[in-house]
């Protein structure tokens, strides 16, 4: 084995352990942190909290609440519009870079390969229909 191997060898192992060491620190870390924090209380309703410090009138509440729904649907949709646009965004993303590497492959790999992406797109997918629920 020639130097520059050895090297590459040496540098691939170094990155890897350091990979082993800050992943292992970080979820230590995250997992103390849960330990410390306090359980999160419930959120009061916003319409709640403007009755609170606002004294509003029963009629003022209605209109409130009415307003707050309508702001929450349209929300919501902006809110799955975007999420739209970032999937579309990252597929398309994710095809080319696919589309590189399977320039670089030979014609056994690339089969492999496919096969390693479609198993991947499946459980993807599978994710994306659970959040959904």
């Amino acid at each position: 084995m020639n130097r520059s191997k050895l090297a590459a060898g040496g540098l691939l192992s170094a990155v890897f352990i350091s990979g082993v060491i800050v992943g292992g620190t970080g979820i230590t870390a995250l997992a103390d942190r849960e330990e410390r924090e306090e359980p999160r209380r419930p959120r009061k309703p916003y319409v709640e909290i403007l009755q609170e410090n606002l004294a509003l009138t029963p009629p003022q509440r209605d209109t409130i609440e009415v307003l707050l729904e309508e702001f929450n649907t349209a929300f919501r949709q902006a809110w799955r519009e975007l999420q739209d646009e970032e999937a579309q965004r990252n597929n398309a993303i994710r095809q080319n870079w696919r589309g590189e590497i399977l320039r670089v492959l030979d014609e056994r790999q690339a089969d492999t390969y496919r096969q390693m992406l479609a198993r991947s797109d499946s459980a993807r997918a599978d994710r994306a229909a659970r959040r959904r629920r």
